[in-house]
């Protein structure tokens, strides 16, 4: 058990798991949009594997690293744009978003359980910041800022009240295209057992930051379109404004940008129902060109995934100075990547 990085309470010793997967991708990109609502794709299986391969490495072992190398380069594309002018319009799509991830379980009347509680998840280049809405010690309300290790899984143990506790896995993405987390309800029980609890994922929402800023000189004095816009899968919650066109000849501009207003749950959106697997995606975007023919399309996309896991069980983990028994079971991955197009 040497050489673990230990953060606030637990690290893991081993770890199997397996994960479904889901396929289902539309676009529109080589059009000017007509609409919000996009149908997100998964994570490809290329992908998949490698990070399946990361979790299943156990915790005393670092992770190899040709398995980071692979997962972690951005998917960044170059458009096909073969106008000079439209090369040249300047561009800004920036997006991020956290996401709230609803637990449930049917709880006996007169039971002190929680019946539900959420978690949320804060994706960043080299960190995760893991929040529990009801944690056990008013210290922890602001949740748990954790650096990707280096080179091994490292697990956490964020806890909250009336049996809402959370084991967390967390991979060593570190700057990478692909980060996880891997979430698993478990509570403690006497003398040396942490159990599944039975809570289950049942719905999720996203606070959201996206703007897109961009700027077209047409060339030879033609009438240029830009097209500034946000598209979201059907679950996550844009404005109506989500675009804004502008024809000119001269130097067409066109801005729209969408923020979440955060730290007040009552101006958060509606969570949304799922059943696993689920896919949410969020892009910002900007089309330049004629009023009737698209020159050259930029954007920022994130995609956030929820996958089941069956987590094998786990004879022996180290608690501070402790051993406990984990049970195996159910627990959720959730996965965010990124692409672009410049």
């Amino acid at each position: 058990m040497k050489g673990f990085e230990i953060i606030r309470l637990v690290v893991l010793t081993t770890l199997t798991v397996t994960v479904s997967t889901r396929v289902a991708y539309t676009d529109d990109r080589n059009e000017y949009p007509s609409s919000p609502t996009f149908v997100p794709s998964s994570l490809d299986q290329t992908r998949r594997d490698l990070l399946t391969s990361i979790i299943n490495t156990a915790t005393d072992k670092p992770v190899k690293k040709k398995l980071t190398e692979q997962l972690c380069p951005y998917t960044l594309i170059k458009s096909p744009a073969q106008d000079e002018s439209a090369r040249q319009a300047l561009t800004v799509v920036e997006n991020s978003m956290t996401t709230e991830v609803l637990f449930e379980k049917a709880v006996a009347e007169g039971s002190a359980e929680k019946k539900r509680f959420s978690i949320f998840i804060d994706f960043s280049s080299n960190r995760v910041l893991v929040r529990h809405n009801t944690p056990r010690f008013p210290s922890d309300a602001a949740g748990l800022s954790a650096p990707f290790p280096t080179d091994q899984n490292r697990g956490v143990w964020v806890e909250g009240k009336l049996g809402s506790d959370m084991f967390v896995l967390i991979p060593p993405v570190s700057e990478c295209a692909v980060q996880a987390v891997l979430l698993c309800p478990r509570s403690y029980e006497a003398p040396n057992r942490l159990v599944d609890s039975q809570y289950k994922p049942v719905a999720a929402r996203f606070i959201i930051n996206a703007k897109s800023d961009g700027l077209y000189e047409p060339a030879n004095g033609a009438t240029g379109k830009v097209v500034a816009s946000l598209q979201a899968s059907s679950n996550i919650a844009l404005p109506k404004g989500w675009s804004m066109t502008t024809v000119s000849a001269k130097d067409p501009a066109a801005t729209v940008k969408f923020s979440v207003p955060t730290g007040d749950s009552s101006k958060y959106p509606a969570f949304h129902s799922m059943t696993l697997p689920w896919v949410a995606a969020l892009r910002s975007r900007l089309d330049f060109g004629t009023e009737t023919s698209v020159l050259r399309t930029a954007f920022k996309e994130i995609t956030v995934e929820f996958s089941d896991f069956e987590m094998a069980t786990l004879p022996e983990i180290r608690v501070g100075y402790s051993d406990f028994s984990v049970e195996g079971g159910h627990c959720t991955l959730v996965t965010q990547w990124a692409v672009s197009q410049l």
